[in-house]
């Protein structure tokens, strides 16, 4: 899958669900958010792809080119932000302070 670049509210809408987890963490612990959170994610992906193929049929001859984009998708953002998150640890703990 060729990487696209984001539009221009992409890391406004990425913002937003950051906002949500962060106010449901007053009141949760962070695994509890952060699964549910994934969770949303693949049900809303779920939903993509039967929009996208039209019919159940479709869907399960494409589920493994699905899952794969997808996960394929998955591992590079969550190693580009891990990457970043211990490259800058002291800057991004002092901020969450």
């Amino acid at each position: 899958m060729a990487e696209q670049k984001p539009d221009t509210d992409f890391f406004k809408r990425v913002d937003e669900h950051i906002a949500l987890s962060n106010e449901q963490l007053k009141t949760m612990e962070g695994a509890r958010v952060a699964m549910s959170g994934t969770f949303a994610a693949a049900r809303f992906s779920a939903w993509m792809c039967a929009n996208y193929d039209g019919s159940g049929e479709r869907m399960k001859q494409r589920k493994e080119e699905a899952m794969r984009i997808f996960i394929e998708e998955f591992r590079r953002m969550f190693e580009e932000s891990y990457d970043d998150y211990t490259n800058n640890y002291s800057r991004y703990k002092a901020k969450a302070l």
